[in-house]
């Protein structure tokens, strides 16, 4: 039983590190569990000097890293998804997207930088 839940886990990561969308998952007190490449990127460069020492920012504070951490407070909280929020962070628009993993303990992110051109042309369709 132990050995499938680290086989899970390392699936979950390997999946998280392959989405083109920004990903993170915080636990109740918006500490980072688990961050993706392209959420890295996208908040910027001391971002990516803290994953060097700490991979995927695990226990980075959220708050911290990103003034949009307010949807991850909410989702905790009401145990509600906030779902397709657009918010700016420097030059460029976000779309935020906050989900229930585990009720008032563990909330994740999925962020879409609308400015970035295959983003751009998707949710013109969809819109």
């Amino acid at each position: 039983e132990e050995q499938l839940a680290v086989e899970a886990s390392e699936m979950t990561t390997a999946m998280l590190h392959k989405i083109r969308a920004g990903v993170v998952i915080v636990n109740e007190n918006l500490q980072i569990i688990e961050a993706n490449l392209a959420f890295i990127n996208m908040i910027g460069e001391e971002a990516r000097e803290i994953n060097e020492i700490i991979p995927g920012l695990k226990g980075a504070e959220l708050k911290q890293l990103v003034p949009f951490h307010r949807p991850f407070t909410t989702v905790l909280q009401t145990g509600e998804d906030l779902l397709g929020r657009d918010t700016t962070f420097g030059d460029v628009i976000l779309n935020v997207s906050v989900f229930t993993i585990k009720k008032h303990n563990v909330v994740g992110g999925i962020i879409r930088d609308l400015t970035a051109p295959e983003v751009r042309k998707a949710e013109i369709i969809e819109r």
